[in-house]
């Protein structure tokens, strides 16, 4: 966070913008940039989180506390990858961080808190503009108070200080260990806020509502200079207090009060004041005015303690508050007040993401046109799976198959024009590794040289997981760009491109992890490459080329079975059975495999219906890594006694029939269901089957 975005009442357009838009709060905005996404998007909130934004009176007084990332996996802070060429990595083993804020309908309050750790220890994204202070309720341009530190070019500095924060009680220091911070400041706001007061070395403000907030800034060990509207040379700055640390490295304390807790003005002071911190040996000790005791070790040895216990900085929640919570690295997230309630299951990703074991290339020429074979030699180690990417001349109706190790290899996508995607599962046979034969044999009418590109990865796989094919895209001769639609993190995608008239052709884009080719890219061989650890989204490849012949793609990634599935949901006890429904919800464990819905929560099923005299819609969630034993179909009825298949074939003697076509986008399957002809009522169901 810029200095600019700290001291701005309007400090986040962005969020700012959303607000009125969405919910109707604060002023209306002129709407540019990602709020047109707001005005043109589909997305509406809930009601509950509608709730939760507008009902600041009905939300109370509560503590939120927020687990971040930040630590470096063997971090380096330097921005530019030219140092060593080596991104730094956040550590997902614990963050590192605890973000605390206390909300009263008077003022909310925040800090991150985290050990005074070294520079080095952090991610530079994450230790660089670190934000706190509090916010006070009133008018679009909301008070505030703000300790921060200058940054020498009063824009960015890192690892600037560090906090301890209970209620509406902070301590904060500057720390040594900093990168470009300058000074010690705590920012006043004059708007909303009355002049700063000084009492026993105690600066004291109040917000000029009625409803609002007293606060007290404390420096402790050190006197300060009070700053009016300081004069930045870097960008104009609303009008402004600033409390300037005479030691920069010593410690302040600000406290903050809603004007319902206590009598008066006067009775805040005296509460104030009658705490006074003590400094013994660098441990700076402090009884709040809400009766809390906090401790900061100024010297940095010692954890900061609240009421005698170490703040927790890796907790077990993520978000913990009366409104969202869910556990850390967990896939469940309950949003709720009141009556309402919202439960979201992320995608689970694989604790074990595809990795390249083995790899190569080969280019040969092809002396039988019309039939014949080839076999090259490759060792493809101790893998999971084998996945080969092919490029030859051939023709719509020509035959080519692949085997390896004398197992039948899979075809993934081809057997159309010019290339091929074949695959095996490398646990269903007896490989193990060493030198194998990769065959291929095919009977086709044009003559060419194969270019074959292959790799061989592992996926580190439990009981019950396999490395199974997702998706599959292609583009014949029409385009020269395909999109690969992986809705899963951490995917492997591999490419394979074939061409003609090589010389012209262009490397393929973006650049894949590698590329295995001839040099030529054309009819004469064919290019592959895969790129590993994909994000979930749409994958674009494409491959510039006057006379284009084929570009295909697949996506890999590691999924389960029903028994390992369930296996992660311990809470539904013995009911675990495929038929079984734990939540009493009326969806069975196999349908909520299949859906990616929690067995033992209450979630939604078919939803969206809407009928025409023509078909029938209906929406379900889709998981996007079922269970591999797992393959849903879907019923029909007119009378919820008989069922008959959406298959076009059953259906009552002398009746009608209906069938199904369904597509899914975005973790959201569509289903159609299409009678053979009128139909006086219809009931349609889904179903699994286990393999």
């Amino acid at each position: 966070m810029t200095l600019t975005r700290a001291f701005n009442p309007l400090h986040d357009e962005i969020t700012s913008n959303m607000a009125n838009l969405y919910f109707g709060l604060g002023v209306v905005p002129v709407v540019n940039g990602h709020s047109v996404n707001a005005v043109f998007s589909s997305y509406r909130p809930k009601p509950v989180i509608a709730d939760i934004a507008v009902d600041v009176a009905g939300r109370g007084t509560y503590e939120v506390r927020q687990t971040a990332q930040g630590l470096g996996q063997a971090a380096t802070t330097s921005w530019d990858m030219s140092v060593n060429m080596v991104p730094y990595k956040q550590n997902t083993d614990g963050g590192g961080i605890v973000r605390y804020s206390y909300c009263t309908p008077s003022f909310i309050m925040g800090s991150p808190q985290y050990k005074a750790r070294p520079l080095a220890d952090w991610t530079a994204i994450s230790s660089q503009g670190r934000h706190q202070g509090v916010i006070f309720s009133g008018a679009a341009e909301a008070a505030r108070i703000i300790p921060c530190v200058l940054p020498t070019d009063q824009s960015y500095a890192r690892n600037a200080f560090w906090s301890v924060q209970s209620k509406g009680s902070m301590i904060t220091q500057m720390l040594t260990t900093n990168l470009d911070a300058q000074q010690m400041w705590a920012w006043i706001s004059k708007a909303g806020l009355t002049d700063p007061v000084a009492e026993n070395g105690i600066l004291f403000v109040e917000t000029d509502e009625a409803n609002g907030a007293y606060a007290a800034i404390r420096p402790v060990g050190t006197a300060y200079t009070l700053i009016e509207n300081y004069n930045f040379t870097a960008f104009t700055a609303p009008a402004h207090w600033i409390v300037q640390l005479n030691d920069k490295f010593k410690p302040m304390i600000l406290e903050v009060m809603a004007k319902d807790q206590v009598a008066d003005f006067a009775a805040f002071k005296a509460l104030v004041k009658a705490n006074t911190p003590t400094l013994t040996n660098g441990l700076l000790t402090h009884r709040t005015i809400y009766g809390d005791v906090l401790t900061l070790d100024t010297s940095y040895i010692q954890t900061p303690t609240v009421n005698g216990a170490n703040v927790n900085f890796s907790p077990a929640k993520s978000y913990d508050s009366p409104f969202l919570h869910g556990d850390y690295n967990g896939s469940n997230f309950t949003i709720e007040k009141g009556t309402r309630k919202e439960i979201y299951q992320l995608p689970v990703l694989p604790v074990n993401p595809i990795t390249v074991v083995r790899s190569g290339s080969h280019l040969d020429g092809i002396i039988d046109a019309i039939a014949g074979g080839k076999t090259i030699t490759i060792d493809a180690g101790a893998a999971d799976f084998l996945i080969v990417g092919t490029s030859t001349e051939f023709g719509t109706g020509d035959t080519f198959t692949a085997t390896f190790a004398g197992n039948p290899m899979t075809l993934a996508i081809g057997n159309g024009i010019q290339s091929n995607l074949f695959y095996l599962d490398l646990t269903k046979t007896t490989y193990s590794g060493g030198n194998a034969n990769l065959t291929f044999t095919w009977n086709y009418t044009t003559g060419g040289d194969l270019a074959v590109g292959w790799v061989s990865v592992d996926g580190n796989l439990q009981a019950g997981q396999s490395i199974v094919l997702h998706k599959t895209a292609f583009a014949d001769s029409s385009t020269n760009t395909v999109s690969l639609a992986t809705t899963v993190n951490g995917a492997f995608n591999f490419v394979n491109f074939n061409g003609n008239l090589g010389n012209d052709a262009s490397a393929p884009q973006p650049p894949l992890t590698e590329i295995y080719s001839d040099g030529s890219f054309g009819s004469n061989g064919g290019a592959a490459g895969y790129e590993g650890a994909v994000a979930s989204g749409v994958n674009t490849y494409s491959w510039n080329h006057n006379a284009l012949r084929r570009i295909d793609a697949a996506a890999f990634v590691v999924a389960s079975d029903f028994s390992f599935w369930i296996g992660e949901y311990p809470g539904v006890g013995a009911l675990t059975g495929l038929r079984d429904d734990p939540d009493g919800d009326g969806i069975p464990n196999g349908i909520e495999a299949w859906f990616g819905t929690h067995p033992n929560e209450t979630s939604g099923g078919l939803a969206n219906v809407a009928t025409n005299p023509t078909n029938t819609t209906f929406t379900h969630p889709q998981n996007t890594t079922s269970p591999r034993d797992l393959s849903i179909f879907y019923e029909w009825s007119n009378n919820l006694v008989d069922w008959y298949a959406c298959d076009g074939v059953e259906g009552p003697l002398g009746g009608g029939t209906v069938s199904i076509s369904s597509g899914t986008v975005n973790n959201t399957t569509t289903v159609t269901a299409t009678p053979s002809g009128p139909m006086n009522q219809l009931f349609l169901r889904a179903a699994v089957l286990q393999n």
